[in-house]
C-alpha cells in the first residue's frame, strides 16, 4: 500500500491577469505573472521533499496560437502543455513537478494575448487536492450577457461598509461553469453556475475600496461593473453597468475583522528602523496571535479555526518615512 501524501495549495495564484501582447515571464511584475505553490506532507504533517505533484489544467487550448497563458516551472523554464486527448486541442493538459527540500512544488502562470479561464487541479499519487483558477481576461465591452445590478450611490459620503451588494445576471449558465464579477477591471468574486437561482441570478458583493469616487456631486467619477462567464475554457464578457459616484468616501468600518496585531518577537515597535537597518533593506520576522481570531471567527461567523487552514494577510502600511 503506497504511503499517503497530502497536496495543499499554500500559495494561491492571483485570480485574474489582464491579457498582454507581450507574454509574461517569471521575472515580470505582478500584472503579468502569478505564482502557485503546493506543499506536500505526510499523515503527520511533515513536508515530503522530492515528491511528484501532478497539475491538471482544464479545457486548455494547446496550440501556440490559441493557448491561454504560459506556464513555467520553479526553475523558470517553460512547461509545454500537451492535450490528454490529442484529437481535441481544447482538452485537459497534465504535467508533473517535484517538490523542493521544503516539500513545495512551485509553478508560475503568466499572461499572454489569449483570454481564457484556467482551472488548475493538483494531486499526488494518492490524494487529489483543491483547485485554483486564473482568469486571463480582456476588457472588451460585451454584448451578449446581461449587466450586473447594484443600488449603490451615487452619493457615498456616508457609506461606511467595506463591500456593496451586486446582483449577477447570467441566464442559461451551465452548472459546471463560473461567473466572475469585475469592478474597474479588478476581480471581485467568482460564483459557480450551481449557485444561480432559477432566474439565472445570484447575489454577491464587490469591494468599496475599488470604487472611483469623485470629490463632489459636480465631479463624479466613472466606475465600470461587469461579469465574465466561463465557457469550456473560453470567456464571455457581459454588458457593463456604468456607475457615476461622488463622496468623498469615508474610511470604512471592517466587519468581523480577524488577524490580531503584529507583534515584534524581540519587543519594541515595528517601524522603518526594523526593516531598514544601516541603510540596507532587511527581512523582518514577526508573529501574529491567532487566538483572538479563533474567538472572533467562532462567535461572529460560527467557524472554528483549524490546523492547516490558510489565512490571507492584507497589510496596510501607514506613517511617514
Amino acid at each position: 500500500m503506497p504511503s499517503v501524501s497530502f497536496p495543499v495549495i499554500t500559495r494561491n495564484p492571483s485570480p485574474a491577469l489582464q491579457v498582454s501582447p507581450v507574454p509574461g515571464t517569471p521575472d515580470s511584475d505582478a500584472t503579468l505573472v502569478t505564482q502557485m505553490d503546493v506543499t506536500v506532507t505526510d499523515e503527520g504533517g511533515n513536508p515530503i521533499p522530492d515528491s511528484s505533484v501532478t497539475f491538471t489544467v482544464k479545457d486548455v487550448r494547446t496550440t501556440s496560437a490559441t493557448q491561454t497563458g504560459v506556464f513555467y516551472s520553479a526553475s523558470k523554464t517553460p512547461i509545454s502543455l500537451a492535450p490528454l486527448t490529442p484529437q481535441d486541442p481544447r482538452s485537459d493538459s497534465r504535467f508533473a513537478q517535484a517538490t523542493n527540500k521544503l516539500g513545495v512544488a512551485t509553478i508560475f502562470i503568466a499572461t499572454n494575448q489569449n483570454p481564457g479561464y484556467l482551472r488548475i487541479f493538483c494531486e499526488t499519487n494518492t490524494i487529489r487536492g483543491a483547485s485554483a483558477f486564473v482568469y486571463i481576461f480582456d476588457t472588451a465591452f460585451g454584448t451578449e450577457l446581461e449587466a450586473p445590478d447594484t443600488d449603490i450611490g451615487p452619493d457615498l459620503s456616508n457609506y461606511t461598509d467595506t463591500t456593496f451588494p451586486v446582483t449577477i445576471n447570467n441566464k442559461n449558465t451551465s452548472p459546471n461553469e463560473f461567473i466572475a464579477l469585475f469592478l474597474n477591471n479588478k476581480f471581485q468574486n467568482q460564483i459557480a453556475g450551481t449557485n444561480l437561482n432559477e432566474n439565472g441570478s445570484a447575489l454577491t458583493v464587490a469591494n468599496a475600496a475599488d470604487l472611483n469616487v469623485g470629490s463632489s456631486s459636480a465631479k463624479p467619477q466613472n466606475n465600470f461593473l461587469y461579469t465574465i462567464r466561463t465557457s469550456n475554457g473560453y470567456l464571455i464578457n457581459s454588458k457593463t453597468t456604468l456607475l457615476q459616484l461622488f463622496g468623498p468616501l469615508p474610511t470604512p468600518n471592517p466587519k468581523n475583522q480577524i488577524l490580531g496585531p503584529l507583534v515584534d518577537p524581540n519587543g519594541g515597535v515595528i517601524n522603518l528602523g526594523s526593516i531598514f537597518i544601516q541603510g540596507n533593506p532587511t527581512d523582518y520576522t514577526t508573529t501574529i496571535d491567532l487566538s483572538k481570531d479563533k474567538t472572533t471567527l467562532a462567535d461572529k461567523m460560527s467557524y472554528t479555526l483549524k490546523q492547516n487552514d490558510i489565512v490571507t494577510l492584507h497589510a496596510t502600511f501607514q506613517g511617514d518615512f
